[in-house]
């Protein structure tokens, strides 16, 4: 997205259902179907950046690459691409102790972050919990998550607010899960607000996310719709 800010909010919840399929249990199967994860799928979205006066749109492709471990967890490997150029790994994997999506890390710029950090024998806060199987089965009710960074400087809170008709190009109507994620990101003195919402269909994953980044009198928008899936 951005080669920078942007970007970096958006593939944060391209993977915002499970990883591994050897890691998901039956009793699992309920947030896997929002984002079917086996080695080799791929999503390519069209991605519209508007700053100010200025937009710029550009196709990047989302693949699940292959399943490494990530202290001790068995991950999906998301590689971003545009074009030859790849803009950002993210690993997810699943706490199924909760049955809650989780991210331990991310990789932007060669640079390496880590988001959720073991707690004993359990993987929970800090870190970006996505959505569970409880969730979903508690539809209509909302049902929330707080995040955080392990340094403080990220935090937020996931909602699954309920279900949405989405009807896109190429896909006819969709019956969407709908998740807004609502944070902020500190550096030194500079923080930005950021407000996301993704919708995702059963058996294709994410299909839609608009984003909201505003800092230091500055907003920049996004939104990334679907073109294809494989």
């Amino acid at each position: 997205m951005q080669h920078g800010s942007g970007r970096r909010i958006l593939t944060t919840t391209l993977a915002v259902a499970l990883c591994a399929a050897s890691a998901i249990s039956a009793d699992d199967a309920g947030p896997s179907t929002y984002f079917p994860l086996e080695v080799g799928r791929s999503w390519t979205y069209n991605l519209r950046i508007t700053t100010g006066q200025q937009t710029r749109t550009i196709e990047y492709t989302t693949r699940v690459a292959r399943v490494d471990e990530v202290a001790g967890l068995p991950c999906a490997v998301f590689e971003d691409h545009s074009g030859e150029r790849l803009l950002q790994v993210n690993w997810y994997a699943l706490d199924a102790g909760r049955g809650a999506i989780v991210q331990p890390q991310r990789q932007t710029r060669g640079v390496l972050g880590v988001l959720c950090a073991r707690e004993g024998e359990q993987v929970g806060a800090p870190g970006r919990v996505l959505l569970s199987a409880a969730a979903v089965a508690a539809l209509p009710e909302r049902t929330s998550w707080e995040w955080a960074s392990p340094d403080g400087a990220s935090r937020g809170t996931v909602t699954l607010v309920g279900r949405e008709k989405l009807r896109l190009r190429n896909h006819g109507e969709l019956d969407c899960l709908v998740l807004l994620d609502e944070g902020t990101s500190s550096s030194g003195a500079r923080t930005a607000k950021i407000e996301r919402k993704v919708w995702l269909a059963a058996g294709v994953g994410c299909v839609q996310e608009r984003t909201t980044i505003s800092a230091g009198g500055a907003t920049t928008e996004s939104e990334a719709t679907l073109v294809r899936h494989e």
